[in-house]
C-alpha cells in the first residue's frame, strides 16, 4: 500500500520531494487522517481553467497538501494565492514551491475551518488576506476560495454560506463578495445541485440557492484525490450500517457566486438557520405549522407573498425561503421591542 501511494504521488511531484515526504509508513499514516487534495497534475490544470478568471483576485486555497492544485492555479495566472495547510507533513512540497514562484504565493500554516472562528489555532482574515484591497459587495467578485470539500468541512461551509453579510465574518463582511470554487464529494454535489421538490433537496441545497448563484462544473475521479476512498472508509466515512455505498464515486468542482442583490437581510441572517432547519426536520409537512410558531397570522402571509398553504420544505424555493426569513426575523424584532416597551 505504501509503495502504490508512493507511485502515485510520484507522478506529479519531482522524485527528491517524494523521498524527503515520504519516508515511512507511519507518515503515510498520519496523511490519512488529512483533509483531501488534488494530487493528479491534469485535473488540476482541468479544475484550474474552470474555477474563473484569476487576473487581479485572490486564491485562498484550503488544505493544499502536496500543492498540485497550487501549481495549476499559478500557471494558470492567479495573481495572489495565499495557502492554508496547518499539517506539517507537506511543508516541504509547498516551500519549494513557494521558493519558485515568488511573492505570488504566500504559504500559511493555519486551519482553513479556523478563519475568524474564536477558538484555540484560530486565525483572522485580516492577517490572511494583508495587502489585499477591499471591495464594495457590488463590484465584481474579489477572489475565490477553492479546495477539496471533504467530509470533514463540507457542513462548515453551511455557515459560511449564510454569513458573508454577517459581522462575526469578516472575510465576508469586509472584504466584498469573496466566491467558492470548492471540489465537492458527488454526495455532497448533488445536495446543492438538487431542485425543490427532489429527493436531494434540503438544507445544503437551500441555503447555496439561496445566497448564491450554483454554477456546476468538471467532475473529477476519486483517484486524482488523496486520500483515496478506501483511506476513508477505513477512517469512518461511510454509512452507519457499515456499507460502503455512502462513499463518492466521483468529485465535482462547484462555483457558488455570492448574489450581488441579497435575498436574506443582515437581521434575517441571524436566525435563518434555526428557521431552515426547523422547517427541514419536517420537510415532508406543510410549512405553516412551523411558522405559526413564528407569525401570528402565517396562513395570510404566505398568501400575501403567493406561496400556496400546503408548501413543504422539501418544495419551499430560495426565493420564497428568503421572505419567509425576512418577515420572521421582522416579526422577533417588533415582538422584543414592544417587550421592552411593556418592561419599561
Amino acid at each position: 500500500r505504501v509503495l502504490l501511494m508512493a507511485q502515485k504521488i510520484a507522478q506529479v511531484l519531482p522524485l527528491s520531494i517524494v523521498a524527503a515526504n515520504i519516508t515511512s509508513k507511519v507518515i503515510l499514516n498520519q496523511a490519512r487522517k488529512l483533509d483531501q487534495c488534488i494530487i493528479k497534475y491534469e485535473a488540476a490544470e482541468e479544475i484550474a481553467r474552470n474555477i474563473g478568471d484569476l487576473k487581479d483576485k485572490f486564491v485562498l486555497e484550503a488544505n493544499p497538501g502536496f500543492g498540485v492544485l497550487t501549481r495549476a492555479l499559478l500557471n494558470s495566472g492567479a495573481t495572489r494565492i495565499f495557502a492554508l495547510e496547518p499539517r506539517p507533513i507537506f511543508s516541504k512540497p509547498l516551500e519549494e514551491l513557494s521558493k519558485e514562484s515568488g511573492d505570488r504565493l504566500n504559504i500559511i500554516k493555519a486551519d482553513f475551518n479556523l478563519i475568524d472562528r474564536s477558538r484555540p489555532g484560530s486565525i483572522s482574515s485580516a492577517d490572511i488576506l494583508r495587502g489585499v484591497k477591499q471591495k464594495l459587495w457590488e463590484d465584481d467578485v474579489l477572489g475565490y476560495i477553492t479546495g477539496v470539500a471533504s467530509y470533514r468541512n463540507t457542513k462548515q461551509l453551511l455557515s459560511y454560506l449564510m454569513d458573508q453579510r454577517a459581522t462575526y465574518r469578516p472575510l465576508y463582511h469586509c472584504w466584498g463578495r469573496v466566491a467558492m470554487a470548492m471540489i465537492f464529494p458527488d454526495t455532497q454535489s448533488k445536495s446543492i445541485l438538487a431542485s425543490p421538490g427532489s429527493r436531494r433537496y434540503g438544507r445544503l441545497s437551500l441555503f447555496a440557492q439561496m445566497m448564491c448563484d450554483v454554477i456546476p462544473s468538471v467532475k473529477v475521479p476519486v483517484e486524482h484525490i488523496y486520500p483515496d476512498c478506501k483511506d476513508l472508509s477505513r477512517r469512518g466515512a461511510q454509512s452507519t450500517n457499515g456499507s460502503a455505498s455512502t462513499l463518492p464515486r466521483y468529485f465535482q468542482l462547484i462555483r457558488l457566486i455570492p448574489k450581488r442583490e441579497i435575498l436574506v437581510t443582515e437581521k434575517g441572517t441571524a436566525i435563518a438557520d434555526e428557521l431552515i432547519q426547523q422547517i427541514m426536520t419536517v420537510r415532508n409537512k406543510p410549512i405553516v405549522s412551523i411558522l405559526t410558531l413564528f407569525l401570528p397570522d402565517a396562513i395570510g402571509f404566505l398568501e400575501e407573498i403567493g406561496v400556496p398553504a400546503d408548501t413543504t420544505g422539501s418544495n419551499l424555493t430560495a426565493q420564497d425561503a428568503a421572505k419567509i426569513i425576512n418577515r420572521v426575523a421582522i416579526g422577533r424584532q417588533d415582538a422584543n421591542e414592544s417587550s421592552r416597551s411593556s418592561d419599561s
